[in-house]
Parts: C-alpha cells; sequence; structure tokens
C-alpha cells in the first residue's frame, strides 16, 4: 500500500523513470558536496581549499570550445529522431531524409569535438598557468595536477557528441544513468584521495577514473547503435553555416557569458582578495549551485519529446506538457532555497566551526535570492531552445558584461559581499525581460493567442 502510494504521488508529480534518476543525480550532489566540504575543512588549509575550488570553476572554462554544440546536437537529432525509430533487431527505420541528415549531424559533431578537444586542452594549461603563476604559492605545487586535470577535461570533451546523440534519440535514462554513475565514481576517488593526503592531485584522480569508467560503458552498450547511424549513404543538403550555425553561435555565446556570469566570482577574489577569500566564496558557492539544478530536474529530460513535439507542430501538447512539469519545477526551487538558508541560518546562530570557511549570513542570502530568481527563467529559455533557436543570447550578453565587470570592480575594490549585491541587482532587473522576451516569442512562433492549457 505504501509503494503504491509514493508511486501514486511520484506521478501526479511527473516523475519518470528519467527525471527520477536525474533527481537521484541531483540528490548525490546535494549530498556529496556537504561530505566533501567537511573532507575539505579537516584535510585542507585554507589556501589548499582556494586552489580546489578554483580549479573547479576555471574548468567551466571548456564552454570556450564547445560551443553549445551538445546542446544543438540534442534539439536537431531530436528533430528527425520523430521521424525514426529503432527496430527490434537494432536496426535504424524511418523517412530516408531524416537518416541522411541524422548521420551528417552525427559525424560533423565527431569532427568538431576532435579539433575542441586539443584547443582547449591549450588554453587550460594558458590560463592556469596565468592565475596560477602569478599568486604561486610556495607550499602549493599546482602545476601538474592542472596539466592532468587539463588533458583529463579535455579528453571528456570527446564524449559529449556520443551522449547528446543519444539524448536527441530519447535515450534519456541510459544517458543519465551513466552520468550518476561518472558522478558517484568522481566524488568518491576525491575523497579517497583526500584522506591519502593527495591534496589538489584528489581532483585528477576522481576525474581519470570516472572519465575511464563512463568511457567503457558507453562503447560497450552504445557504439554499435552510433555506428549504424553514421553507416548511412548520405544524400542529403545539410548545411552546417546555414542550418547549425545560427543557433550554434548563440548558445555557445550564452553560455560563455554563463560561465563570467556564475564561475568569475571565485577566481576574481583568488585573483585581488587571496585564496582564503576565494575559498570561502567557491565553498559557498558550490552548495547554492544545487538550486540551478532544480529546473533541470524535471525540463531537460522531457527536451528530446519537446523537439518531437514541434518537430510535428504539436504545439498544445507542448504547452500542456511544459505548463505541467513548470508548477512542479517552481514549487521545488522555492522549497530547495528555503532549506538551503535555513541550514546556513543554523549554521551562523549556533556557530559551527567551519562558518568561517563561508561567507557570512547576509551575502549568502543575497545569493540565495539571486540564484533562485536566475534560475527561475531556466525553463522558459529550454522551452524556446527546443524551437532549435536561442534568443536569450541577448539576455545573456548584457548579463555577463553587467556581473562580470560588476565582479571585477567591487572584487578589486571591496570585497565579497559588494560582488553578492551587485549581482543581485543585476538579476533583479533582468529576470523580468526575460519573461517578457519568452512571452511574446511563444505568442509569434505558434501563431496563436496565449492560452494555459
Amino acid at each position: 500500500m505504501l509503494f503504491n502510494n509514493i508511486k501514486k504521488y511520484l506521478k501526479s508529480i511527473h516523475v519518470t523513470k528519467e527525471v527520477f534518476i536525474g533527481a537521484v543525480n541531483r540528490l548525490w550532489t546535494l549530498l556529496s558536496g556537504p561530505i566533501t566540504i567537511i573532507f575539505v575543512l579537516n584535510y585542507f588549509s585554507e589556501i589548499t581549499q582556494g586552489y580546489f575550488y578554483t580549479f573547479k570553476q576555471l574548468l567551466a572554462l571548456r564552454v570556450l570550445t564547445e560551443l553549445g554544440l551538445g546542446t544543438v546536437i540534442i534539439q536537431f537529432v531530436s528533430h528527425e529522431w520523430a521521424h525514426l525509430s529503432v527496430t527490434k533487431n537494432g536496426n535504424i527505420t524511418g523517412k530516408i531524409e531524416a537518416k541522411n541528415r541524422l548521420a551528417s549531424i552525427i559525424k560533423f559533431s565527431f569532427k568538431w569535438f576532435f579539433r575542441a578537444s586539443a584547443l582547449l586542452f591549450i588554453i587550460l594549461l594558458i590560463i592556469g598557468m596565468y592565475l596560477f603563476g602569478s599568486k604561486s604559492d610556495p607550499t602549493i605545487n599546482w602545476f601538474w595536477p592542472w596539466f592532468f586535470l587539463a588533458a583529463l577535461t579535455s579528453f571528456e570533451l570527446l564524449l559529449i557528441p556520443g551522449f547528446s546523440i543519444l539524448t536527441g534519440c530519447n535515450d534519456v535514462f541510459f544517458v543519465y544513468s551513466v552520468q550518476l554513475l561518472k558522478a558517484i565514481i568522481n566524488i568518491i576517488f576525491i575523497w579517497i584521495a583526500i584522506v591519502l593526503g593527495l591534496g589538489i592531485w584528489s581532483l585528477v584522480i576522481g576525474s581519470g577514473i570516472s572519465i575511464i569508467i563512463s568511457t567503457i560503458i558507453l562503447g560497450y552498450f552504445k557504439a554499435d547503435l552510433i555506428k549504424k547511424m553514421i553507416r548511412v549513404k548520405i544524400n542529403d543538403n545539410f548545411e552546417w553555416k546555414t542550418e547549425i550555425w545560427p543557433m550554434q553561435w548563440r548558445i555557445a555565446l550564452s553560455w560563455l557569458c554563463g560561465y563570467f556570469t556564475y564561475n568569475l566570482f571565485t577566481p576574481v577574489l583568488f585573483h585581488f582578495q587571496g585564496p582564503e577569500v576565494a575559498g570561502q566564496m567557491g565553498m559557498t558557492m558550490s552548495v547554492i549551485s544545487v538550486i540551478a539544478f532544480v529546473p533541470s530536474l524535471w525540463i531537460k529530460p522531457n527536451m528530446p519529446q519537446f523537439g518531437i513535439h514541434i518537430a510535428k507542430k504539436n504545439y498544445f501538447e507542448l504547452d500542456k506538457h511544459f505548463f505541467k512539469l513548470l508548477k512542479v519545477v517552481l514549487v521545488f526551487l522555492l522549497f530547495t532555497a528555503f532549506i538551503l538558508w535555513i541550514g546556513f541560518y543554523i549554521i551562523n546562530v549556533y556557530n559551527f566551526s567551519f562558518a568561517a570557511r563561508l561567507l557570512p549570513l547576509l551575502p549568502i542570502t543575497l545569493l540565495i535570492i539571486a540564484k533562485t530568481l536566475s534560475s527561475s527563467t531556466s525553463p522558459f529559455s529550454d522551452y524556446l531552445r527546443a524551437h532549435k533557436k536561442e534568443p536569450f543570447v541577448i539576455i545573456s550578453v548584457i548579463s555577463s558584461l553587467l556581473i562580470a565587470g560588476s565582479n571585477i570592480y567591487f572584487g578589486s575594490k571591496f570585497g565579497a559581499y559588494e560582488m553578492v549585491l551587485g549581482y543581485l541587482f543585476i538579476i533583479i532587473i533582468l529576470t523580468p525581460i526575460s519573461f517578457t522576451i519568452w512571452f511574446t516569442l511563444r505568442k509569434k512562433w505558434h501563431s496563436a493567442p496565449y492560452l494555459h492549457p
């Protein structure tokens, strides 16, 4: 009886197996984050903590070379997969035109990521040598850990086309399952390495083992299917410059802007205020970032289905599907933000020993508000992106320029509190503009008045 009630409740809040495995992944992130913090507090000095979190945030520079192609692949593949399917013996069946276009997209994506991987390695090395070399601490041997971490991150880029293709083909459960396994292995081996006294090498150990295992799983279970998709005699007029690039450069710019929006806090403080303050910001941001995961729990697993609805011009079902998910997302978004604030409040009120390794409660509160507001726009940008378009690029550019400028100014002249205050002020101004863009374009693209299903 209890099991049936739980199953009924999960169904009422639209928790499919894909959403469930995604939720488990985020739950693992939520639970493992504080545990990692405990390990860092007990085994790292404040200086090592600063290097640890700055390393992690700099790795997000992969957006410089990926240029949003992984997301674009999902949308384009899902539109073609609407006319294809897999037979019992594993063959691809459906419209010849869709097969041709799918093969073209896949071949192009693998070529792109091979070049992007090499470029990323060079970029990470150069930036790491500049940042850590200019602020190096004699007690930290940072070069070789950064070298191998850059190499592993670059190799991991080669896995993106495979997982993006499978996601676009609506094989979301497999992709999310591998990502969950990878996340668990990564964190567990980071913990082991920290306890063994390996310091910032722990990031290399965790990343290396998890990437190797996920690569083996992808190759063993899905290599044959991807090969069958590619082994199609291409006879179509697919053009990257006219079809993929118009969306890709906008997503790339949005992602790059997102990096400067959310990942510049710690490196700026590292440069101007030192590793101790950077460590406080990095640890705080690593916990608060859980808020941004909430929309993706429900929206990301359903993106391929959104694309299929749009390819068939079934806009009513698209909106019906989207609004059901949106209600759940907004409730859980507010709930998550509240729970996090309560946790930080208790840590500060009862003056736990590690409270000094976090930001004070006031900037934490401002960060939670800002992160909740910005995350509330995520479902709407994904909705529009499912149309193979990226209109939010304008907002991304404006917000990144404002926030990057604000971070550099306040980080160099004042400190973390002023940085956070400037960030919140900018988010408050831009959030209603984002909703206006979604409302306007939805009406225009669907050629119908706004109607809540």
